[in-house]
Protein backbone atom coordinates (compact mmCIF):
# COMPACT_ATOMS: atom_id res chain seq x y z
CA UNK A 1 0.00 0.00 0.00
CA UNK A 2 2.86 2.40 0.69
CA UNK A 3 3.99 4.08 -2.49
CA UNK A 4 7.08 5.77 -1.03
CA UNK A 5 8.62 3.55 1.67
CA UNK A 6 11.96 5.40 1.46
CA UNK A 7 10.26 8.74 2.14
CA UNK A 8 8.45 7.24 5.11
CA UNK A 9 11.66 5.77 6.47
CA UNK A 10 13.51 9.06 5.98
CA UNK A 11 10.81 11.05 7.78
CA UNK A 12 10.78 8.59 10.69
CA UNK A 13 14.58 8.86 10.99
CA UNK A 14 14.48 12.67 10.88
CA UNK A 15 11.76 12.84 13.53
CA UNK A 16 13.63 10.36 15.71
CA UNK A 17 16.95 12.23 15.43
CA UNK A 18 15.57 15.73 15.99
CA UNK A 19 12.88 14.71 18.48
CA UNK A 20 15.55 13.94 21.07
CA UNK A 21 17.01 17.44 20.68
CA UNK A 22 13.74 19.27 21.30
CA UNK A 23 15.04 21.12 24.38
CA UNK A 24 15.08 24.91 24.33
CA UNK A 25 18.58 26.33 24.16
CA UNK A 26 19.60 29.86 25.08
CA UNK A 27 21.60 31.82 22.51
CA UNK A 28 25.24 32.68 23.33
CA UNK A 29 25.77 35.30 26.05
CA UNK A 30 27.02 38.08 23.70
CA UNK A 31 23.82 37.80 21.67
CA UNK A 32 21.69 37.82 24.82
CA UNK A 33 23.49 40.98 25.94
CA UNK A 34 22.56 42.72 22.69
CA UNK A 35 18.94 41.58 22.90
CA UNK A 36 18.61 42.70 26.52
CA UNK A 37 20.23 46.11 26.00
CA UNK A 38 18.03 49.12 26.62
CA UNK A 39 16.57 50.62 23.44
CA UNK A 40 17.48 54.22 22.59
CA UNK A 41 14.69 56.80 22.95
CA UNK A 42 12.71 57.74 19.84
CA UNK A 43 12.37 61.49 19.18
CA UNK A 44 8.93 62.86 18.34
CA UNK A 45 8.69 66.50 17.23
CA UNK A 46 5.53 68.53 17.89
CA UNK A 47 3.63 69.92 14.86
CA UNK A 48 4.82 73.47 15.59
CA UNK A 49 8.43 72.28 15.83
CA UNK A 50 9.04 73.85 19.26
CA UNK A 51 8.86 70.78 21.46
CA UNK A 52 10.73 67.50 21.25
CA UNK A 53 9.43 64.43 23.08
CA UNK A 54 11.80 61.54 23.72
CA UNK A 55 9.76 58.31 23.90
CA UNK A 56 11.36 55.41 25.72
CA UNK A 57 10.09 52.14 24.29
CA UNK A 58 9.67 48.97 26.30
CA UNK A 59 11.65 45.80 25.84
CA UNK A 60 10.39 42.65 24.19
CA UNK A 61 7.17 41.31 25.73
CA UNK A 62 7.42 38.30 28.02
CA UNK A 63 6.25 34.86 26.93
CA UNK A 64 3.31 35.21 29.34
CA UNK A 65 2.18 38.41 27.60
CA UNK A 66 2.56 36.91 24.14
CA UNK A 67 0.56 33.82 25.17
CA UNK A 68 -2.43 35.83 26.44
CA UNK A 69 -5.50 35.88 24.18
CA UNK A 70 -6.40 39.17 22.54
CA UNK A 71 -9.25 40.70 20.57
CA UNK A 72 -8.64 42.46 17.25
CA UNK A 73 -10.73 45.63 16.99
CA UNK A 74 -10.27 47.98 14.01
CA UNK A 75 -6.61 47.10 13.63
CA UNK A 76 -5.85 47.43 17.34
CA UNK A 77 -5.14 44.37 19.48
CA UNK A 78 -6.91 44.59 22.84
CA UNK A 79 -6.13 42.39 25.83
CA UNK A 80 -9.11 40.37 26.95
CA UNK A 81 -8.07 40.55 30.60
CA UNK A 82 -9.26 44.17 30.73
CA UNK A 83 -12.61 43.36 29.12
CA UNK A 84 -15.71 41.63 30.42
CA UNK A 85 -16.32 37.88 30.36
CA UNK A 86 -18.28 38.35 27.12
CA UNK A 87 -14.99 38.85 25.29
CA UNK A 88 -14.34 36.07 22.82
CA UNK A 89 -10.68 36.23 21.84
CA UNK A 90 -10.46 33.26 19.51
CA UNK A 91 -9.51 34.05 15.91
Amino acid sequence: MLTHPRALLASVLVLTCFGAQAQYQQPPEPLLGVMRAQLPPSPSLSPDGKTLLLVQQGQYPSIAQVAEPYLKLAGVCTSCGALSQACRCAD
